[in-house]
């Protein structure tokens, strides 16, 4: 939510932050908090990996090449649980997300210190029993490390010390969509302590003692108010000069808040450009090192998938030259970032006629184009691997909202308020739309409609660890699902 701060002379003086020494105890319980699960990680590391080796050897004499790992893993998985988002206390109100991602995280780091051992040519060296219960021994830990701090931050919940109280000046339906909005579930709850008119009742108004400035003022000096949320309105008089100026009383934070709810879209934050206030409404995603950061993991990660699939692939074009007429590769225009037109590549599925339809119509159940190889290949989403050379080339980005027929592109654009906002950001060969289901066939409109919610919410939280967090969830979920076919 956009904030102006207040300045200028007060009765006070010298003004002290309300609420200062509460936020200060918010925010240590929350840096301790987090500090603690990344201590105890680090610390699951040795005492799981020692655990394991005198489970496996009978033995805590430990070897150095087993030692050296465990030291290393201590590195790995601290990182692995920081790129992946496992320290989001906001999280640990869904145990169970918080386990997923500590079994991903591990199995992660178990992954990425065999790499290591498999390049240095010493896998041999190590017992895979060892690995199996230094993983298992692993995720207990940090699982309950989790079950703990999310208890100790319940009962910190529940005695206040991470809520911020907020009183909202202003009527329906502007009130309910603060109170909406402000109270989704986070770190730090907040609490609204009421509704408040914003004006400055008189007699006979009809406005109830309570519900007024003169009521928000003694509640303020009863019990603690962090923030006042205050509706500002389009035409200003004098009455809400006044009203400002008794809150200005208060040893409050005091914000100013348009209604923005006739708006057909969500503003981002506040903005001054030569001392002029505006509401940004939107950014340009991936700008800056964001785009350097996005391009460089796709160049990388990308060419390193290309190598590891390389003989599958050339298995697969030997599979699909066999089992049918036409060429191993299917070339079709698409939209792509800007909705410029690009060419994605897919191994083909269907035979070799099919292409020239102009209608372009989706695959179905037992769909009489799909070939024998072919229903395997779109089974298991195999046939988007050649979308690794898109990715490559900078048409597409392994993480990206799917990119579609230009026919089906025209038709949903039509009918699908914001569509086409899907084509600020390159496409993907995986998305956040498809780790969570929607894939496939789209058999209504309706079901179009949430795909392009979830696209539209990667794109305006894009960040290198989410990136990270959809391919890891891909390799989990995304190759096989019913609606693949």
């Amino acid at each position: 939510m956009s904030q102006l701060s207040l300045s200028g002379p007060t009765t006070f003086g010298a003004r002290r932050q309300a609420g200062g020494e509460s936020r200060v105890v918010r925010h240590q319980v929350i840096a301790l908090s987090t500090g603690l699960l990344r201590a105890l990680d680090i610390a699951a590391v040795p005492i799981a990996g020692l655990i394991a080796y005198g489970v496996r050897f009978q033995s805590l004499s430990v070897e150095f090449q087993h030692g050296l790992i465990i030291i290393l893993g201590m590195a790995v998985v601290a990182n692995v649980m920081t790129t992946i988002d496992a320290y989001n206390l906001a999280d640990l109100r869904a145990i169970r997300t918080q386990l997923f991602k500590v079994v991903g995280g591990w199995g992660v780091s178990i992954a990425l210190l065999l790499a290591i051992a498999f390049f240095d040519k010493i896998t041999d060296q190590y017992s895979r029993l060892w690995i199996g219960y230094w993983f298992v021994l692993g995720t207990a830990l940090s699982g309950m490390a989790r079950v703990g701090v999310a208890t100790y931050i319940g009962r910190r919940r529940r005695t206040g010390n991470l809520s911020i109280n907020v009183a909202i000046v202003g009527h329906e339906p502007f009130a309910q969509q603060v109170m909406q909005q402000i109270t989704w579930p986070g770190e730090i709850e907040v609490r609204v302590v009421g509704i408040f008119a914003p004006r400055i009742a008189a007699a006979g108004t009809g406005v109830a003692a309570d519900a007024t400035i003169d009521g928000l003022l003694r509640l303020a000096r009863k019990t603690q108010i962090d923030e006042i949320i205050v509706h500002l309105p389009e035409k200003r008089d004098a009455e809400f000069g006044a009203v400002l100026r008794r809150l200005g009383e208060l040893p409050v934070n005091v914000n100013l808040c348009p209604d923005l709810s006739d708006l057909p879209i969500s503003p981002r934050k506040l903005t001054v450009l030569q001392e002029t206030f505006m509401i940004n409404v939107f950014e340009r995603p991936l700008a800056g090192w964001s785009a350097v950061l996005k391009r460089g993991e796709d160049i990388v990660l990308s060419g390193l998938l290309l190598l590891f699939f390389a003989p599958l692939m050339l298995l697969i074009a030997l599979a699909v030259k066999l089992d049918s007429k036409g060429p191993v590769f299917f070339r079709q225009p698409r939209f792509g970032f800007n909705n410029n037109p690009i060419t994605v590549l897919k191994f083909r599925t269907m035979i070799a006629n099919a292409a020239n339809d102009p209608v372009v119509p989706q695959a179905r159940r037992n769909d009489p184009r799909v070939t024998r190889i072919g229903g395997f290949l779109r089974k298991t989403s195999l046939d988007e691997l050649p979308q690794l050379i898109n990715v490559l080339m900078g048409d597409m980005a392994l993480v990206g909202p799917r990119p579609h027929a230009i026919a089906h592109n025209e038709y949903y654009a039509e009918i699908i308020d914001g569509y086409l906002r899907r084509h600020r950001v390159k496409p993907g060969i995986t998305g956040w739309a498809q780790v969570n289901g929607l894939r496939g066939e789209t058999a209504t409109v309706q079901s179009m409609h949430e795909r392009v919610i979830h696209d539209l919410y990667y794109i305006e939280n894009w960040s290198l660890r989410f990136d990270l967090w959809i391919l890891l969830r891909t390799l989990v979920v995304g190759f096989i699902h019913r609606n693949a076919y």
